[in-house]
């Protein structure tokens, strides 16, 4: 393995932007949804290329619409009014498999393009942690706070 040495001038983030990126293409080469990690992927997936608005409204009902790449998520909105069943639309528009993850559950990993739903019962008032859990992208920015208030 080759060793590399880190210079001043380059920062924690650029290295740490380079790994996930190496380790992208990895991910991005093939293999199937091989990243069970003992939560229960209670979401669908489907390839379609079908389009959706950049930015929709934030809805009232408990649908949030989640767009990731590399290295981010996006979500309509960040917040609901009260504790209960919440519905993420997630959409892949990077150019590697992501998928979104949070309370325990996971969407399936999305290709490029792809969309997949995942509903999730949040109980309680709070902040909820959401991720990409594909290797290296929730610390390359992958990662958010979902608050329930």
């Amino acid at each position: 393995m080759r060793r590399f040495t880190i210079r001043p001038t380059q920062t924690l983030a650029t290295v740490a932007v380079t790994a996930v990126a190496i380790g992208a293409v990895g991910v991005g080469c093939g293999g199937g949804n091989d990243n069970n990690n003992g939560s229960s992927n209670t979401g669908t997936s489907t390839n379609t290329q079908a389009t959706a608005p950049a930015q929709p409204p934030p809805a009232a009902a408990g649908t949030i619409q989640v767009s990731g790449k590399e290295f981010s998520f996006n979500l309509s909105t960040k917040s609901v009014a009260k504790p209960g069943k919440v519905t993420f639309d997630f959409k892949n528009v990077g150019h590697v498999e992501h998928d979104f993850s949070i309370n325990g559950k996971t969407t399936p990993l999305t290709k490029p393009g792809g969309t997949a739903n995942l509903t999730v019962d949040l109980t309680k008032k709070g902040t909820y942690r959401y991720l990409c859990t594909v290797p290296g992208h929730a610390a390359a920015g992958m990662e958010g706070q979902f608050t329930v208030r």
